[in-house]
């Protein structure tokens, strides 16, 4: 369960995360939000593929981390309901405080139906597809960069309702 897991990414951060570095100690810190629900996940590109998580489930998670301060867990009431209350603080805005590790047994997953003619190998890219199938050598471990991008009008075209940007049609950008 991920309140599981950020309780104890929180732990390991205290306990990790004073560094001595050349210019002073330097303190690590990290917030977290969760909230349970449905996200909306989009394959987008063609030949450089991006996987991108947007929507309301994914609005309401920001929502969430964006009220914990440093340190702190902060939970949706949906993500509340799923824990026994004695696991949960304080309430914090729309948010519920994580006061404790919570004692959850695992369960399975739900299976994912419909995926059986899935073209996995258009979710990865062409370059390293043409180096496995190539029968790649040594493997390689490259830099990953993640980035948490606004989409503005998102979560209400994805609920049938007009954007609030819709009043102008919408043009790529190129650079000139």
């Amino acid at each position: 369960m991920p309140a599981v897991a950020a309780f104890e990414m929180q732990r390991t951060m205290r306990r990790v995360g004073r560094i001595a570095t050349g210019s002073g100690a330097v303190r690590l810190r990290m917030s977290i939000g969760i909230h349970s629900g449905a996200l909306d996940f989009f394959l987008v590109g063609d030949l450089h593929r991006e996987l991108v998580v947007t929507g309301p489930g994914a609005t309401r998670t920001v929502l969430m981390e964006s009220i914990a301060d440093a340190g702190q867990v902060a939970i949706s009431p949906e993500t509340a309901a799923a824990l026994d209350p004695r696991d949960l603080g304080e309430s914090k805005e729309a948010a519920i405080l994580l006061r404790r590790r919570p004692n959850v047994a695992g369960e399975p997953s739900a299976s994912v139906e419909g995926v059986e003619d899935l073209d996995l190998a258009v979710c990865v890219p062409v370059s390293v597809r043409d180096h496995l199938l190539a029968g790649g050598a040594e493997p390689e471990h490259r830099l990953m960069t993640a980035a948490f991008i606004h989409f503005s009008g998102v979560d209400e075209l994805l609920a049938g309702k007009e954007p609030r940007w819709s009043e102008r049609p919408w043009r790529p950008r190129c650079p000139q």
